[in-house]
C-alpha cells in the first residue's frame, strides 16, 4: 500500500498537506460564506447568502483553463504554491469586507477563493499521473483524503477565532485563514514537480468538446462529479442557515459539518483497494445511493429539528461523496492519454465546477421559495440522473469492452 511506501514521505506527504491548506479554505467558506452574507444582508435580501459560494465556484470555473496552462507551463511546485496565496489574498479581502459590511466586495472577494478552487481541482491529478499505474487510484484517493486535517480543525479553527474582532465577528476568522495561508504557502514547494506534464508540454493536444463526450466513461465520470462535488456543496452551503433558522447555532452548525467532512474523506484512505475489489463503476453506483439515502434522512432532520439525524445525514453525505468523487476521477483517469490530459481534466474540472456554482446560486431561492423539500427534491433529481447514466454505460462496457467512442447523441 502507498500509505506504507517509503515513497509516501518522499512524494506523497506534500499533497497531502497541500490539499489539507485547500481543504481548510474550502471548509471555511462552506460554514462562514453563507453566514457572513446573513450577517452583512437586510433579512429581505437573505435569498442572497449563497452568493459568496456561488461566485467562488463560477470563478473556478472560469479559471482552471488557466490553471490548467499555469500547471503545464511552470509545474506543480509554482502552480500549487500561487493557488494558496490566491487564496490569502481572497481570505484578507473577505475580512475587510466584513469590516465595511459590504456584499458588493465580499463577492470580488470570492474570486480569491474560486481561484484556489480552480488550482486546487488539479492536484490529485497531478499526483496520482506521476505514480506508476498500480498506485495511480491510491495517490488520488490519499490527496483527496489530506482534507481530514482540514476537517478536525477547521470547527476548533472557528471557535478560536470568529470572536476575536468582536463586535465584527467573523472578521478574526478571515483574516487568521488569510495569515494561515501565507505561512504554509511554502509546502507545495517540497513537492516534485510532474515530469509527465513538462514532458508533453510541446505536444498538447486540444480536446474538442463534442469529441469528449464521446469517448468512453467520461460522461459517467463527469455527471457523477458533478452530482457528488455540486450536491454535498448544494447541501453543506444551506445546512449552517437551515440549522440556525430551527433554532440551533452556529457551534451546532460547525459539529455538523464537521460530522460530514470526517466521514467524506475516511473513505479516501480505502477506497483504493475498495475500488480494486469491486470496481469503479459499482463504486460509483454504491456511492450514489448512499448519498440519495443521505438527502432522506436530511428532509426528516430538518423538519423535527433533530440534531443527530442531521450528523448522520450529513455523515452519510460525506461518505457516499467520498467514494463517488475518488471513482469518478479514477474512472477519468481511462479517458486520456499524457497529450490531452490537462486539457480532459480541465473540461471536467470546469462541468463540476459550472454545474456546481449553478446549485449553490440557487440554494438560497429555492430554499427560501420552496423550503428543505424544494432542496431535497433538486438534490434527489440529479442523483437519479447520474444513476441512470451510469447504469446504462456500465451495461455499454459489459457489451462493448474493445469500444473507445459511444454513439450518445
Amino acid at each position: 500500500m502507498i500509505l506504507f511506501n517509503k515513497s509516501f514521505a518522499r512524494y506523497m506527504l506534500p499533497s497531502f498537506l497541500t490539499q489539507s491548506v485547500f481543504g481548510l479554505n474550502q471548509m471555511v467558506m462552506l460554514i462562514l460564506g453563507g453566514l457572513s452574507a446573513v450577517h452583512i444582508l437586510n433579512i429581505k435580501y437573505a435569498y442572497l447568502a449563497t452568493f459568496p459560494m456561488g461566485i467562488m465556484l463560477l470563478s473556478s470555473f472560469i479559471f482552471t483553463p488557466m490553471a490548467g496552462d499555469f500547471l503545464n507551463k511552470y509545474g506543480n511546485r509554482k502552480t500549487f504554491f500561487m493557488g494558496i496565496l490566491c487564496n490569502a489574498a481572497g481570505a484578507l479581502l473577505f475580512g475587510l469586507a466584513l469590516f465595511l459590511q459590504n456584499f458588493g466586495l465580499l463577492l470580488v472577494a470570492s474570486i480569491g477563493f474560486g481561484i484556489n478552487q480552480a488550482f486546487a481541482g488539479y492536484l490529485r491529478f497531478s499526483t496520482a499521473d506521476d505514480t506508476s499505474c498500480c498506485k495511480k487510484i491510491s495517490a488520488l484517493a490519499m490527496t483527496v483524503g489530506g482534507g481530514t486535517i482540514a476537517a478536525l480543525l477547521t470547527p476548533l479553527f472557528i471557535i478560536m477565532t470568529k470572536d476575536l474582532t468582536l463586535p465584527q465577528i467573523y472578521l478574526g476568522t478571515f483574516i487568521a485563514l488569510s495569515v494561515v495561508n501565507m505561512i504554509f504557502s511554502i509546502i507545495p514547494l517540497f513537492m516534485q514537480d510532474n515530469k509527465l506534464y513538462n514532458q508533453h508540454a510541446d505536444t498538447v493536444q486540444d480536446v474538442q468538446w463534442s469529441e469528449l463526450f464521446t469517448r468512453k466513461n467520461f460522461l459517467p465520470a463527469a455527471i457523477s462529479g458533478l452530482a457528488s462535488n455540486g450536491i454535498m456543496q448544494f447541501m453543506v452551503i444551506i445546512t449552517p442557515i437551515a440549522m440556525i433558522g430551527c433554532g440551533m447555532n452556529q457551534i451546532d452548525a460547525s459539529w455538523v459539518i464537521q460530522s460530514h467532512v470526517i466521514a467524506m474523506l475516511i473513505p479516501s484512505f480505502i477506497s483504493g483497494i475498495l475500488i480494486g475489489k469491486i470496481g469503479k463503476n459499482i463504486a460509483l453506483l454504491f456511492g450514489l445511493i448512499i448519498m440519495m439515502v443521505s438527502c432522506v434522512l436530511f428532509y426528516y432532520g430538518f423538519h423535527t429539528g433533530h440534531l443527530l439525524s442531521l450528523q448522520i445525514a450529513t455523515s452519510l453525505l460525506g461518505l457516499g461523496w467520498g467514494i463517488t468523487y475518488i471513482a469518478s476521477g479514477s474512472l477519468l483517469m481511462n479517458c486520456y492519454c499524457p497529450c490531452d490530459k490537462t486539457g480532459v481534466q480541465s473540461i471536467n474540472e470546469m462541468v463540476i465546477s459550472s454545474g456546481s456554482a449553478l446549485m449553490v446560486l440557487s440554494s438560497g431561492s429555492i430554499y427560501y421559495l420552496w423550503g428543505v423539500t424544494g432542496i431535497i427534491i433538486t438534490a434527489l433529481s440529479l442523483l437519479v440522473l447520474a444513476f441512470i447514466v451510469n447504469v446504462k454505460e456500465f451495461y455499454m462496457d459489459k457489451r462493448y469492452p474493445s469500444v473507445v467512442y459511444l454513439k450518445r447523441f
